[in-house]
Parts: C-alpha cells; structure tokens; sequence
C-alpha cells in the first residue's frame, strides 16, 4: 500500500536508530575488538573464513536513463517479472518528490555476486541451508559475534522484516554473553525462521 523513503534518507534513518552505539563499518576482522556482543551483518561465510565454502548470493546491476516512459507517478517503483533482463525499475523523480519535467530511471539487473559484485541477495537451497546451519553453529560457538540481517542470516529480508528481526534480536544479543553456544543457536535459528 505504501512505498517510498524515509524523508531524510536511510543514512539519518540509521544513524538516529544506533545513536550511542559505537559502529565499525568495513571491518572484516573481528579478531581484535574489545566489545562485549559484536553483532556482525557482514556474509557470515566470509565473517568465519568461508570454512565452509562459499554460500550463494545475487547482487544487482543497475542501468540508468534519464526521460524515459514512465507508466504511473504514482509508483516510484515497478517489478518488471515478465521482462527478459530487468527485475525492477526506480523513477527517483517520484522517490525524491523532485520537480522535473525528466524522469531518472534505474533499472535493476540481477547478476551473480561474484567478480566483485555486492553481494544482496540470498539464494537458499538445500545445500546452502546447510552450509549456512553450519556457519551459524560455528558463530554460536565464538565468544561475542552476533549475526544478523540479510548477509548474516542467510536469509532475503525486505526493509520492514529487517527491522522486525533488529527487534526480536535484542534480547538474544542482550543476554549473548550469557547463553551457551547451543542457546546462542536455537534463539537465532528461531528468530531466522519465523520470517
């Protein structure tokens, strides 16, 4: 029913919600740090050292076009499920409430995360479930990392899913130092799976 973004951006929207936290952004190491809950939303095969193989992610690569049709001004976005390339398209005119008589479009493209893509998207199979049940035991069993979101969940979580899940985690990672490895997992996999 509703779409859009928040009125000054995901980066205020964030940056509000962890006020007071303190944050390190592109860390790969968890090695030498002195908190007591790490909480990690890095791929968690690369955050344990893909010790179990890699697990399977999309990623997006994004087209661009300025003054192209647009159906409806009244959908910033548009899923595109019978288009032979695109899954989806953007008109920020609409996102950004600009006045213009262009519309910018952003066409997205899924592609493998390899070769250096990001990786965004999940790609859950039976094998991959496992190698990921893996990685979560081994996580469980380290002194203060946390997983959590999309990449360190293993699992597609739209925004709103995303936030839901911050909140069912909060007592897991308030009492992390507390629970044993065994608790560590079950709370998490509980969490993962009512989503």
């Amino acid at each position: 029913q509703w779409q859009g973004l928040p009125r000054k951006g995901y980066t205020a929207l964030l940056s509000k919600m962890i006020e007071g936290i303190p944050l390190r952004l592109n860390t790969s190491s968890f090695s030498d740090n002195d908190y007591d809950v790490v909480v990690s939303s890095a791929p968690i095969d690369e955050s344990m050292g893909l010790k179990f193989g890699r697990l399977t992610y999309r990623s997006l690569r994004f087209d661009y076009a300025r003054n192209e049709f647009w159906e409806k001004d009244d959908y910033g976005t548009i899923n595109l499920p019978q288009h032979q390339k695109y899954i989806r398209k953007c008109n920020f005119k609409i996102l950004h409430k600009q006045e213009s008589r262009h519309n910018f479009i952003q066409f997205q493209e899924p592609v493998a995360a390899d070769n250096g893509q990001v990786p965004m998207y999940p790609v859950n199979t039976k094998v991959s479930e496992a190698i990921f049940d893996k990685y979560l035991k081994d996580a469980c069993k380290t002194k203060n990392i946390c997983p959590l979101g999309r990449l360190g969940l293993f699992k597609y979580l739209d925004m709103d899913k995303a936030v839901e899940t911050a909140f069912d985690m909060v007592t897991v990672v308030e009492n992390y130092l507390t629970l044993n490895h065994q608790d560590r997992y079950q709370k998490i996999k509980s969490v993962r799976e009512s989503y």
